[in-house]
């Protein structure tokens, strides 16, 4: 098992991820918004997909396991990194 002595959110990379998103406007998810934007996928996907409980446990440790971008207030899409 790897450890990581560093947490992620705090890792240079993550937060190059997180800035290149948001810069384009994708924001990252909280933990409600999560549990929206996996239905939202599920819906749309044919492919088997991470459970919400997953996704939010990848975000709560990277801070940016999962993004979504919104559309007329509304999330439109959904980018997830598990």
């Amino acid at each position: 098992m790897i450890r990581h002595t560093q947490r992620l959110a705090d890792s240079p990379t993550v937060a190059g991820v997180r800035d290149v998103l948001t810069a384009h406007g994708a924001l990252a998810a909280s933990a409600a918004e999560i549990v929206e934007a996996q239905a939202l996928a599920a819906r749309r996907m044919a492919a088997p997909m991470a459970s919400a409980e997953a996704m939010a446990a990848v975000q709560a440790r990277s801070g940016v396991g999962v993004f979504i971008a919104r559309e007329d207030g509304a999330i439109a899409g959904v980018m997830g990194f598990v």
